[in-house]
């Protein structure tokens, strides 16, 4: 570890007096060199330099940032919990608007997915539900909370129905999106006394 930071810092030396000579002083200003330094890294010579990168010495210090690797990694956790939501999506028939809605995905993004994924055929396609299955959608629906199509939790009660039910995801979001336009939703929230 000692010898890589040597040669990183002996790396970094070289490419400031390189900018320095060069007249660009911002990146020695930014890692925070003081006048005095910039003057001496500027004065070095070619031998100096040489001495320099054969030098074992580290000038550089390596220390953890507590704070962004925390922010990191959560932000990790995040992704991968996205990424596995995508593939149930795409595993249970998920349209590209569906899937440009909540992941802002493009449709080569979808189709490179999908196809990573294995998925062929009429992938994204609506079905139609029987009278009895859109029943089912309904009540589950409604056991739910009804929430609106662009509610957060909305799209895992989605994934969820489309799973126990055994159907697209498309056509879920889509007979969901009629009724929020139709304003069943909200009318059926009255009624079970919520604002709407």
């Amino acid at each position: 570890m000692a010898t890589q930071l040597a040669q990183a810092g002996n790396h970094l030396l070289t490419e400031l007096v390189m900018e320095i000579k060069s007249g660009n002083l911002r990146r020695c200003e930014a890692l925070g060199l003081t006048d005095n330094e910039i003057r001496l890294l500027n004065s070095l010579t070619i031998e100096d330099l040489h001495y320099l990168s054969q030098s074992p010495v580290s000038i550089i210090t390596c220390q953890i940032h507590r704070e962004n690797l925390r922010l990191l990694l959560t932000r990790a956790k995040e992704v991968h919990c996205q990424n596995q939501m995508i593939e149930r999506c795409l595993r249970l028939g998920a349209s590209i608007d569906l899937l440009n809605q909540y992941f802002g995905m493009t449709s080569l993004e979808v189709s490179a997915r999908r196809r990573l994924s294995g998925i062929r055929g009429n992938a994204g396609r609506s079905q139609r539900l029987s009278d009895v299955q859109q029943t089912e959608l309904w009540y589950r629906w409604k056991e739910e909370g009804m929430p609106e199509p662009d509610d957060p939790d909305c799209l895992q009660i989605m994934v969820s129905c489309a799973e126990k039910m055994d159907v697209s995801l498309t056509t879920v979001w889509n007979i969901v999106q009629e009724w929020h336009r139709d304003g069943v939703l909200n009318a059926a929230d009255r009624r079970n006394g919520h604002v709407g």
